[in-house]
């Protein structure tokens, strides 16, 4: 009996020696697969960071490029949007378009030269002030000229 239970004894440290062997074996291998996965992650990671600054460094360079057609392309839009704007001021038929703001005279003759021609009555206020505007700058203009031409 003697015998046997050393027999099972030895059995035993062999399959626990087995074990540990086999349990250190499979340790090694787990922590050289880990830091294998880890070093591919890494240069994989790596490589995008690269590729990403390789990306933004030819965007940068094509936008560069471009930023005038841009700009262009916003003035164009612009311009069409200023003709949209004028389309459809011009579709108002009271609206009356005259020269530049500094051209006061141009301006009230010719807003109450659209009065007096839209009037349907001559007697209206708006048409006698309309009149009164047109002789009132028609006298200036005339002394205006009379001063400024000399006497001969």
């Amino acid at each position: 009996m003697f015998s046997h239970s050393f027999i099972g004894s030895t059995q035993h440290e062999s399959t626990a020696k087995i074990t540990a062997e086999a349990e250190k074996e499979a340790a090694e291998l787990l922590a050289n697969t880990k830091l294998e996965t880890q070093t591919l992650l890494s240069s994989a990671q790596l490589q995008v960071a690269k590729n990403r600054a390789d990306a933004d460094r030819i965007m940068s360079k094509a936008e560069g490029k471009i930023a005038p057609w841009i700009e262009k392309k916003k003035e164009y839009e612009t311009k069409l949007r200023e003709m949209a704007v004028y389309e459809y001021l011009s579709q108002n038929e009271d609206l009356v378009i005259s020269g530049k703001m500094d051209d006061e005279g141009v301006n009230v003759m010719t807003v109450a030269d659209s009065i007096l021609q839209s009037a349907k009555d001559p007697g209206s206020r708006s048409a006698i002030l309309a009149e009164l505007a047109i002789i009132g700058k028609a006298s200036i203009l005339n002394t205006t000229d009379t001063a400024t031409t000399p006497a001969g």
